[in-house]
């Protein structure tokens, strides 16, 4: 009789242990991938696929450099975030050898007057129009002189570069108009 609750105690045990893992594993395949972004992996990508006269004109750095200030601004939006965690009393050299570390030097964040405040509800938008202004402006700050023209052409690249890696998502439809039937 000990024989029989031992493995219907077991039985039980297996069969729990067998519905939670599925339940959590049917709960993570709906889940989409959390997109990484790779600022060197970007910068790779933006050049390559840069029109001929753009690649003539800029140099890595800049890429870079026009990248991060887009960072930035998502991260301003709370559309991106910045994985890893820095520790301030840490070396230039400790922090080199975090994989994840990606450190920018600008003055101080920049808000538009225009941004709303980031809603935790629905969807989070970065709009294409503010990036640009955002991103020239911190270029005139820090003195680059770089062409508008390339730095759109830049932001097209790396927008092709966000849907290979799944960052951007379909298109939301607009709303129906309610004066409309």
């Amino acid at each position: 009789m000990f024989w029989f609750f031992f493995v219907l105690t077991a039985l039980v045990v297996i069969v729990i242990g067998l519905v939670a893992v599925g339940r959590v594993t049917l709960t993570l395949a709906e889940q989409p991938r959390p997109s990484s972004y790779e600022l060197d992996e970007a910068v790779e990508f933006v050049a390559d696929h840069l029109p001929d006269a753009a690649t003539a004109q800029l140099s890595y750095d800049e890429v870079r450099s026009i990248l991060s200030l887009h960072l930035d601004y998502l991260e301003v939006k709370g559309v991106a975030f910045e994985q890893g965690t820095v520790d301030e009393h840490e070396t230039p050299t400790e922090r080199d050898q975090h994989e994840d570390y990606r450190e920018v030097r600008l003055p101080e964040p920049v808000e538009f007057p225009a941004w709303p405040e980031v809603s935790p509800k629905g969807p989070l938008v970065a709009d294409d129009d503010e990036a640009l202004p955002y991103i020239l402006g911190r270029l005139a700050e820090t003195n680059h002189e770089i062409d508008d023209v390339h730095v759109v052409q830049v932001l097209e690249v790396e927008r092709r570069y966000l849907e290979a890696i799944g960052a951007i998502g379909a298109a939301v439809p607009s709303p129906d108009d309610p004066g409309v039937q």
